[in-house]
């Protein structure tokens, strides 16, 4: 019963935050050799709210090895995991920025170097 009102509210942050939570938990647990890294489209109406994310991300110390702004209010982000940092950690910097969007959100098996 815990274990499935866990799954629950973890799909539901999934749902509100745009971050996998489950699916980076899972991942790292089937792989824990495998460097991984999360590629993620955001959109925004301005782009200085989603170049401010990908700075805090950056603070964060989460080494950011792509950064590609694209067509306005499109940046496209990609960064390494750190299995130190839970994924509770990027739901609330994802949720520190209200009008940033995740629009896509990509878990990659073998990261940049």
């Amino acid at each position: 019963m815990r274990d499935d009102f866990a799954e629950t509210v973890s799909r539901e942050l999934d749902r509100i935050s745009g971050v996998p939570v489950a699916q980076i938990l899972e991942t790292r647990a089937a792989f824990p050799k495998q460097q991984l890294s999360f590629d993620i489209l955001l959109e925004t109406e301005e782009a200085w709210q989603g170049l401010d994310l990908c700075a805090r991300i950056a603070r964060k110390g989460l080494l950011v090895t792509s950064l590609v702004y694209r067509k306005p209010g499109r940046i496209l982000i990609q960064f390494r995991d750190d299995p130190a940092t839970h994924p509770a950690e990027l739901v609330a910097l994802m949720g520190s920025a209200p009008d940033v969007t995740v629009v896509r959100w990509t878990t990659v098996l073998g990261g940049p170097a």
